[in-house]
Parts: C-alpha cells; sequence; structure tokens
C-alpha cells in the first residue's frame, strides 16, 4: 500500500508497507522491507538463507525479492536514514528519522558493523557494533509505539538509568494522517544474560543442591498472601540453597519500583500524568480476566480428550467449576480502591530485563504484542507488572523443574515441592524490594487488604493470559498457568 526507495542501483532497496485483508474484514499493516539481488548475488542468498528469499523475478531482470533485514546493505541503508535530516518520500506520505539529545552520545563516531539479532518473534533487530541495537515494528499501528514513547520519556524526562536509552526512531506519516513508529534504535546494553538464562542458570544450581534432600518442611511452603510472606524474613535453609538469587530479585524489585516512581511523577505531560484508578478501570480488568478465562475454558472443553494426562484432570475442574470462577472473579467488582493508575511496563518478564554485572537493566515496552496498541497505551496501575514478574518466577521454576526431573521422573513430585519454595520466596524477596522502594507512593492501595485483592485479580488475569498463549503455542506447558490458577483460586 506505500513503499519508498531507500537505495537505486545493481542491488535497490525498498522500504515496502504491506496491508492484509483477513476473510473477516479486519485488516493489518506489515512493514516489510525488500531487496533485489540478480546474478550471483542472488545464488549467495539462497544458499545463506532460502527463508529470506520471498519471490523469483522472470523477464528483463531476472533474480529474486528478498525481506531485506537480513541484507548488510539494508542495514547500513537504515542507519543512515536514523542518522539523516533527510525525509523518505514515499507514494503516500513520509518516513523520516527522530532523535533525541541522547543520539550523538549513544551514536559514538566510529563505523558500526551490523549484525542481525535471531532471537526475536514479533519484530526485527539488528544491532550495530556495540553501540546500537534498532527494532524494526513488523506489525504497524497507527499512533505512538509505547516502546518509542515510554523509552523517550525515562531517557529524556527522568534520572532512572537502568533502561536503554532511546537513540532515535523511524517515523511513518501517511498524508494528512497519524504518527506510526516503523522502528526504534537503544543503546546496546552489555550484559551477562537476559533475566530468564540468568534465572535458569541459578535453578540448575539449586535442583543439584536439594537432589539429595528429602521434603521440604512445611514452613518453607507457607500457604499465606505473597505480600504477607514477604514481611517475613527468610527461612535460613533456603537463604543456604538460593541465597544469591534472592539478593538479585530483591534488587529487582527496587529497579521495578524505581521505574514505577520515574513514571509517575510527570506533572506536564498528558501521556504520564497519574490518574485515579476508579471503577471504570475494575470493571475493565474483571471484563478483561473474564474474557480470558471464557476463551480458555472453551477451548480446553473441546480438547478435553487430546490433553496430556498429567493436565486433563486440572483442566476438567477447572471447565467443570466454570461458574463459580466467575462469580469469584466477577467479586472483585465490589472493590472500592483508593490508588492511581500510571504508565506501565505491560509486559513485565524475566526475558524483558538485562542481568549485567549484579543488576539488571529494563527493556522492551511494547506490551503485550496480542493487545492493540491503544490498549497497550493506557494507564494501569503498576500492580500488573508486579503480578508479571511474580508469574515469570513460577515459569522459571517449572521449567527448569522440567529439565531436572527429566532423567529422573520418580522424583518430580518431591522436585516440585522445592520448586514452589524457591518460587514462594523468591517472589518474597521481589516484593520486598519491591514495596521498600515504592513506600508510600500514590500508585500502591495503602490498605492491605485492597493491595492484596487488586494484586491476585492481576495475577488471575495474567494466568488465564498464559493459559490461552500455552493452548496456542507449547500444550506441553499448559500445566505451568493451569496449576498456578488453582492455586491462586484455594
Amino acid at each position: 500500500m506505500d513503499w519508498a526507495v531507500a537505495r537505486r542501483g545493481q542491488h535497490p532497496l525498498f522500504m515496502t508497507i504491506v496491508e492484509v485483508e483477513y476473510g473477516d474484514g479486519g485488516r493489518e499493516r506489515y512493514f516489510v522491507p525488500l531487496a533485489l539481488a540478480g546474478g550471483a548475488a542472488a545464488e549467495t542468498a539462497v544458499e545463506r538463507s532460502r527463508a529470506q528469499v520471498l519471490a523469483g523475478l522472470t523477464g528483463a531482470r531476472k533474480g529474486v525479492i528478498l525481506d531485506a533485514t537480513g541484507d548488510d546493505l539494508f542495514a547500513s541503508a537504515l542507519l543512515e536514514t536514523l542518522e539523516s535530516d533527510q525525509l523518505l518520500q514515499t507514494k503516500r506520505g513520509l518516513l523520516r528519522s527522530s532523535r533525541p539529545s541522547a543520539f550523538a552520545d549513544v551514536r559514538g563516531a566510529d563505523p558500526l558493523a551490523p549484525r542481525r539479532l535471531a532471537a526475536e518473534q514479533s519484530n526485527t533487530s539488528i544491532a550495530y557494533g556495540n553501540r546500537l541495537i534498532v527494532k524494526l515494528f513488523r506489525r504497524l499501528e497507527e499512533g505512538p509505539n509505547p516502546d518509542v514513547e515510554i523509552g523517550r520519556h525515562l531517557t529524556e524526562r527522568t534520572t532512572f538509568r537502568r533502561v536503554p536509552r532511546v537513540a532515535a526512531a523511524l517515523e511513518y506519516v501517511e498524508a494528512g494522517g497519524p504518527l506510526t513508529h516503523a522502528a526504534v534504535a537503544h543503546e546496546l546494553v552489555r550484559s551477562q544474560a537476559d533475566g530468564w538464562t540468568h534465572a535458569l542458570d541459578e535453578l540448575r544450581r539449586y535442583f543439584d543442591d536439594v537432589d539429595g534432600r528429602g521434603l521440604p518442611s512445611p514452613d518453607l511452603l507457607p500457604a499465606d498472601h505473597a505480600l504477607a510472606i514477604a514481611e517475613r524474613p527468610t527461612p535460613p535453609v533456603v537463604c543456604d540453597l538460593a541465597g544469591a538469587y534472592l539478593d538479585s530479585a530483591q534488587t529487582l524489585g527496587r529497579r521495578t519500583a524505581e521505574l514505577h516512581l520515574a513514571l509517575s511523577q510527570d506533572a506536564n505531560d498528558a501521556a504520564f500524568v497519574a490518574e485515579p484508578f476508579g471503577r471504570t478501570e475494575l470493571k475493565w480488568l474483571v471484563a478483561d480476566a473474564v474474557a480470558q478465562f471464557r476463551r480458555a475454558a472453551d477451548v480446553l472443553s473441546r480438547r478435553g480428550d487430546d490433553l496430556p494426562p498429567t493436565v486433563a484432570p486440572a483442566a476438567r475442574g477447572l471447565v467443570d467449576g466454570s461458574e463459580t470462577i466467575l462469580r469469584r472473579i466477577h467479586g472483585f467488582e465490589t472493590l472500592e480502591l483508593t490508588t492511581s493508575r500510571i504508565r506501565v511496563h505491560g509486559d513485565y518478564h524475566l526475558g524483558q530485563v538485562l542481568w549485567s554485572e549484579g543488576d539488571f537493566y529494563i527493556l522492551d515496552f511494547e506490551g503485550e504484542p496480542a493487545r492493540p496498541l491503544a490498549e497497550r497505551r493506557v494507564k494501569e496501575s503498576p500492580l500488573k507488572d508486579v503480578a508479571g514478574m511474580l508469574r515469570s518466577f513460577n515459569y522459571a521454576a517449572y521449567a527448569a523443574l522440567f529439565a531436572h526431573a527429566s532423567a529422573r521422573p520418580a522424583e518430580f513430585d518431591r522436585l516440585e515441592q522445592w520448586a514452589k519454595a524457591w518460587q514462594v520466596w523468591t517472589a518474597a524477596s521481589f516484593l520486598k524490594g519491591y514495596l521498600k522502594a515504592a513506600a508510600d507512593a500514590t500508585f500502591l492501595p495503602p490498605d492491605p487488604v485492597q493491595r492484596a485483592s487488586l494484586l491476585d485479580l492481576f495475577l488471575l488475569d495474567k494466568a488465564f493470559y498464559e493459559l490461552n498463549y500455552e493452548l496456542n503455542n507449547r500444550p506441553e506447558w499448559i500445566r505451568i498457568p493451569l496449576r498456578g490458577i488453582l492455586e491462586l483460586l484455594r
């Protein structure tokens, strides 16, 4: 539906925007940079990555059409566009670079060799030397992308420095239309691992240490609310087994609270001014949890006979208890909340943080990719992010458990109790760090019952979201959110 020539010559490059129309009438736009290659260059491209080849060319100009993001010439052209003040005219609008004041410092003066990063799902990232990482937003939606909007706000308007600075953004504007972000360039942060990998490394050591132990004692598996457990001292045996990671989790809790404080203190920018979390927002949250649950229950009931035996009984229990569960969810509507809502991360988990020199950087503020952009820009309670990280600790514990118990299946039940102990006290450490740093912030309900109930609602909503994701993508992992939901309901 729109395109511009990014480079001419024997190996031309195009910034292309395609529109997909679905059978149900829905439409989506995608950013698909294209390259043309002929002769030896085409043969090399086919040999190197057949997945990059989209179509063949016949006639006067034989060759192939490529997804240009794997092409070094495109990577260089993209960086030149971000560095330049020149507008790139498209057939229906323009592409332009927007650069905060931090650009020159982040970019540096040296030539930057590009390399495409492989560990992406919904977007494509290209690193430039050890200075920049540029993310292309593949699916385009009208309006500011939260990753650019929040990242730039933190870079330019706050003193919070545990996020990569935003260096530039590529903006697309169709004639007479709103701004759309096509790409963002961030400071490339040196790290030892992402938070998920770091947690799994620590859990491997943890499970090795508990191999020779019996069941954990009852005091290691308290049934109280996570916020209540966070007020207690950690048992010495847990400190001995997982003390290093408990310290890391507390640091991550502190950084998370500092992020929320930074996002709550601008009284001049309407996009970031704190607003009351009222009954309307509470009803929207309950409605979302209900919709997520109904969707999951419907799939579970239709696929009941195909579910693995490890989850079939719990899945039947969830479906059979639907009416009771829905009443429980609707019960949250009676909460009388005294709190505020702000911009939040929106898709917070261990994969969204980097472990660097004993501390954390927080990144990727796009929000949940399955939700429309307008929803991802809505202000919410920061307890949504807290719930996301608590659920991520649960995922990490079970992912490590599955790996460790695969060679000793008879030990699964005993090891599962140790996985729960790790999760309980890791969550407590995270909450200790968070609550101490957040202190009396207005975005936390001051009443402990309000605070616990709102966190529970976010935890349930997130677990239902996870269950739908696993049903569509990783059926063997259904038991993680399923068990989490049942524990929350109990």
